[in-house]
């Protein structure tokens, strides 16, 4: 296709008109609600970690770690790599002051405030 048939198409020759205009306006941008996720994707700090506290708090007894994964998924509202979830638990059991305890493989509890 040359030029002059670019030209000739009326959709083209409207939309070449709108963009040389002068007084065209900014498109105003959708406001979006804020997320628990940085600009990267990654989730902010202390989301994990803080869903862990709240639902090993609410906990009856010690949970297992999958059980843990699954309800800071719900907690959260959205997918929670296992990686994170581990690295807290760990992390926070071998603390020097820590919150919640290791009991076995895989298991942890709410250790009492001191």
């Amino acid at each position: 296709m040359d030029l002059s048939a670019l030209l000739s198409n009326s959709e083209t020759e409207a939309l070449y008109k709108r963009l040389t205009k002068r007084d065209r306006q900014q498109v105003a941008r959708v406001q979006v609600k804020p997320r628990d996720r940085s600009r990267d994707g990654k989730l902010k700090f202390g989301t994990v970690s803080g869903a862990v506290m709240e639902d090993l708090a609410r906990a009856e007894g010690p949970k297992r770690y999958i059980e843990i994964h699954r309800e800071v998924e719900e907690l959260l509202r959205m997918p929670v790599r296992r990686g994170s979830v581990k690295q807290c638990l760990s992390a926070e059991a071998k603390h020097r002051r820590p919150r919640f305890g290791r009991l076995a493989r895989g298991q942890y509890r709410m250790l009492e405030p001191r």
